[in-house]
């Protein structure tokens, strides 16, 4: 992809604190495979997908899917995407990353960054429910 392209891309969230991502590559060519992670610093995130920095010269190809884990907020979040472009830094290089989950894991993203009241709201209605509902209220158990 053009880096001219890129650069007129309009990113939602840069980040002004270190915010890190563990990344693998989990399928090439549609055969799934076992990778380690790896360690990047995320520097911009919107609902197509993210940028962020490495020091690991690592593969552009449509055809690697990479496993994007991060941490939000307390909160575990894992995505698949792939690398679409990369620039060289002055100490290492920076890479764009498009989610392939839907642009709706992305929304998901952003709207947890901006605003994670609701998610906080969304999860206590759901154990409310399942603990009105469930037939082992004994067993329930909620760490907070």
């Amino acid at each position: 992809m053009d880096n001219n392209v890129i650069k007129r891309r309009k990113f939602d969230l840069k980040h002004e604190s270190s915010v890190h991502s563990l990344i693998k590559i989990i399928q090439i060519n549609h055969k799934r495979i076992e990778t380690k992670h790896t360690k990047v610093t995320l520097t911009e995130t919107n609902s197509r997908g993210m940028r962020f920095l490495s020091s690991l010269d690592l593969p552009i190809d449509e055809k690697i899917i990479w496993n994007f884990r991060l941490l939000l907020r307390e909160m575990p979040i894992s995505a698949a995407g792939v690398l679409i472009s990369v620039s060289k830094m002055d100490e290492g290089f920076e890479y764009e990353a498009e989610w392939i989950d839907g642009v709706e894991l992305g929304r998901y993203i952003l709207d947890f960054f901006m605003d994670p009241y609701p998610f906080i709201s969304q999860a206590i209605q759901s154990y409310a429910y399942f603990n009105e509902h469930s037939q082992n209220k004994q067993n329930i158990d909620l760490l907070c």
